[in-house]
């Protein structure tokens, strides 16, 4: 009897030990904005233009307010995906590009504008949100080939990437 006591006793001891350390390495996870990976020839050189950095930062700015809203820290980053991007495409890479661990938000995964119209906003954007009980971290990206009008004609027609991570709490 007293063996089994003691077998029993050290088996809950490890299960136990298991089980602070996977949520001690949760606990440090939780502090980090997650890391993103791009897709192949994105840059965050951004080419100048008449108000077009104040359009792309305004929506950088959009997308880390609401996650700062219900995650916390957060932080945005602009890239300029390399010529012929398709926008869900990039989405795709980013999503693939996060893990198991990661589920996509169905409501917050969608595309809007006109896509038929030249000179019209189109947007391919799509959040995540880690599979985690506590703290979990959320991805959004936006993937927008067109301001919202005819741009000039000494603007490079490219795609933009936004990303926004933020933190669980």
């Amino acid at each position: 009897m007293g063996r089994r006591m003691t077998a029993a006793l050290s088996a809950g001891a490890v299960a136990l030990a298991v089980a602070v350390v996977c949520a001690a390495v949760r606990w440090e996870r939780a502090g980090d904005l997650p890391e993103v990976r791009v897709p192949p020839g994105a840059t965050s050189s951004l080419p100048e233009g008449e108000r077009y950095e104040t359009r792309v930062d305004n929506m950088a700015l959009a997308m880390k307010q609401g996650l700062e809203e219900r995650f916390g820290s957060s932080n945005s980053r602009i890239y300029a995906l390399p010529e012929g991007t398709v926008p869900a495409e990039a989405v795709a890479f980013v999503g693939r590009s996060l893990g198991e661990d990661w589920a996509p938000v169905n409501a917050r995964c969608r595309q809007r504008g006109y896509p038929d119209s030249p000179g019209r906003r189109f947007i391919t954007a799509c959040r995540w949100v880690e599979k985690s009980r506590w703290w979990p971290r959320a991805v959004e990206v936006a993937v927008f080939d067109r301001l919202d009008r005819v741009p000039p004609a000494y603007w490079p027609d490219i795609t933009l990437l936004v990303v926004a991570t933020g933190r669980g709490r």
